[in-house]
């Protein structure tokens, strides 16, 4: 028997809050896109909202959020590749002041 992935031995409440996080962070990539005039931002922003409004859903099922997760993670490493260094992070500094 392999040992399951850690997304699948979190808890239902652990799992939620992985998926509104990665929605919070895939929306904060949409803010970079916009703000760089990247069209990539309106596939971003429509994801996140997509994803905060089935984040339970997903999550009641550990391999299906497994697979969710991996992608909303590869998809947010491609965009931050993409990026001039650093601009994401700027980013999220200056919009918190």
């Amino acid at each position: 028997m392999t040992t399951p992935p850690p997304f699948e031995s979190m808890s239902l409440e652990e799992r939620t809050a992985i998926l509104r996080a990665l929605a919070h962070r895939i929306q904060i990539s949409a803010r970079v896109a916009e703000r760089d005039f990247d069209p990539v931002c309106q596939l971003l922003l429509a994801l996140s909202v997509r994803l905060e409004g089935c984040c339970e859903e997903v999550a009641a099922d550990p391999l299906r959020g497994d697979d969710v997760v991996e992608k909303a993670l590869r998809l947010l490493s491609e965009f931050a590749l993409r990026r001039p260094e650093g601009s994401i992070h700027e980013f999220a500094i200056t919009s918190r002041h």
